[in-house]
């Protein structure tokens, strides 16, 4: 879970230096403002700080044994999966691809996957067994 803040983080600074680099990738083609730029990197810095926490957080929760955290981690994964699944989905309306979507959805595949191993690895029968066993220290 881990490993999933850690591209959460190299996607969001890939998508802050395209967005500088090249400023018509937020508006259609069309020179966006300072204030659409501005806006655009505070909502992808906060959504970077708030995604990264929840990855923390479940790895460190499902490392103390903690059965809600196993939920939770599933849910978000969920989630995580609508996205994805939208993401793909958005590309086949587009006219062209451009190297950042390209980027972009790659580092999706990879978050996605790594929260798929991440999911994988905490229904297993031994993890069960993991958190049983530290629910009944509690």
């Amino acid at each position: 879970m881990l490993g999933g803040a850690l591209v959460t983080v190299v996607s969001s600074l890939f998508s802050i230096f395209a967005v500088i680099a090249v400023p018509t990738l937020l508006n259609n083609g069309k020179q966006p403002t300072s204030n659409q730029i501005t806006g655009y990197i505070v909502q992808t810095v906060v959504l970077t700080f708030v995604f990264c926490g929840l990855w923390v957080l479940m790895a460190r929760k499902n490392r103390e044994g903690r059965s809600w955290a196993r939920i939770v981690a599933s849910a978000l994964f969920a989630l995580s999966t609508i996205s994805l699944y939208t993401s793909v989905d958005s590309l086949r309306s587009a006219d062209y691809l451009r190297v950042y979507n390209v980027v972009s959805l790659v580092l999706a595949i990879v978050e996605w996957l790594l929260g798929l191993g991440a999911i994988a690895l905490i229904w297993r029968a031994e993890s069960g067994a993991y958190f049983k066993s530290r629910s009944a220290v509690r």
